[in-house]
This record gives C-alpha cells, sequence and structure tokens, in this order.
C-alpha cells in the first residue's frame, strides 16, 4: 500500500475502541450505506481487539493506578488551522513533557503492553503525512487527546465525525458536558485521569501537555 495515497483508510479511528464502547457510540444511529462496510470492519476488528485490550487493563492496572499526576498540565487551545500542531509538537520536544502520542490516539487500550506489534501490523496503513498540511505522521508524535478519550468512553464531541448529522448533540454532551448526569461525568473524569496517566507511563514525561482545540 503507497504512503503516497489519498487519506482513505477502510477502517475509522474507532478500531482502537473496545467492542462495548464502539456499540456505545453507534447504538441508534443511521450508518449510511456507502459506510456500512467501513463500520463492519472496524466492528470486526474492534472485537478481535478487545480481547488483548482486556488483558492489557487487567496487567497494567495497577501500575496505573499507582501513577501519580503530580505537575499541573499545560493546555494548548486554540481553532484548528492556526498553528496548535507546531506548538504542540515543540513542547514535546522537551524530554519532561508527556502527551498522548498518535498510537495511544488509536489504540489507548493497547499503548503499555501490545504497541510492539499492533505498530508493526498497523505501518503498512499509516501515510507519512496528514493530507491537509503535510505534518508528518508517526505512531510516535504527539497528537491531540480527544480522539483517544473518545476510543475509551463514548462521551467526546468528536463523535460528530462519525454522525456529523447530530453535531449538536455531540456539542452539548462531549464539548459543553451539558446533558451529563453525575455518573457520566465521573466516568468522564476518571477516564481523563487514565489516559493522562497512561500518556505519562508512555511517553516518561512528568508534566502533561494537553491540545485539545
Amino acid at each position: 500500500m503507497s504512503k503516497d495515497k489519498e487519506f482513505n483508510l477502510p477502517v475509522t479511528v474507532l478500531i482502537g475502541s473496545d467492542n462495548r464502547n464502539m456499540r456505545n457510540i453507534t447504538r441508534g444511529m443511521r450508518i449510511d450505506p456507502g459506510y456500512r462496510l467501513k463500520h463492519g470492519i472496524t466492528l470486526s476488528i474492534s472485537t478481535i481487539l478487545t480481547l488483548f485490550s482486556i488483558i492489557e487493563n487487567r496487567a497494567k492496572a495497577n501500575l496505573i493506578e499507582q501513577t501519580n499526576i503530580s505537575k499541573n498540565p499545560v493546555f494548548v487551545v486554540a481553532f484548528w488551522r492556526s498553528g496548535t500542531t507546531l506548538l504542540h509538537n515543540l513542547l514535546c520536544q522537551n524530554p519532561d513533557i508527556a502527551f498522548v502520542s498518535t498510537f495511544q490516539t488509536v489504540f489507548p487500550n493497547h499503548t503499555l503492553s501490545n504497541q510492539w506489534w499492533l505498530k508493526y501490523v498497523g505501518a503498512p496503513f499509516i501515510p507519512d503525512y496528514r493530507p491537509a498540511d503535510k505534518v508528518k505522521l508517526d505512531w510516535d508524535n504527539p497528537q491531540e487527546e480527544e480522539l483517544s478519550l473518545c476510543n475509551m468512553q463514548e462521551i467526546s464531541y468528536y463523535n460528530f465525525m462519525y454522525f456529523p448529522n447530530s453535531f449538536e448533540k455531540y456539542l452539548n454532551k462531549g464539548l459543553l458536558l451539558e446533558t451529563l448526569n453525575e455518573e457520566e461525568l465521573k466516568n468522564w473524569e476518571d477516564t481523563y485521569q487514565r489516559l493522562i496517566k497512561i500518556a505519562l507511563l508512555n511517553t516518561n514525561g512528568e508534566r502533561f501537555v494537553s491540545k485539545n482545540p
């Protein structure tokens, strides 16, 4: 598969979600005919990978629990196409900085145990550059964390990319957090902290840098 091809993958980023989370995100939503094959392939691979994610979660549960977020995070916040990627990449050159990598973005449930072989399997499918701005793509490069968070639980405004007709729903629930009950909000907060702890462990950093426009 040529890396010079258009950024047109046979699966969605939900490939790294576990089966239950993906079903929660897609439940009750209409899959247009042109995307049903992509949805089916994504769900099938996600289901296969769920077993490996369960093993990792059990094996690394204590390590993640014992990891402390000891330093205040740094937030890079701005509109898209305003230079946040460049700033994020520059900040993450500091070896003391922790960040969500491209791999963790797609496979947050596999980052601490299964990275070595999933990188190898996924290597033919990742292009060299992002299509919009020619920024280099690499499994270890920094990425914003929203898609990673989406692959760990269902509350995310980035779900609008899968279901653009429901943009307002995801805006109110996933960005403004206006329609969440206490249980949903607590789960979202706990998952966000888990994501940061995994990033600290994965990058050996001490201060987390968040890029989330």
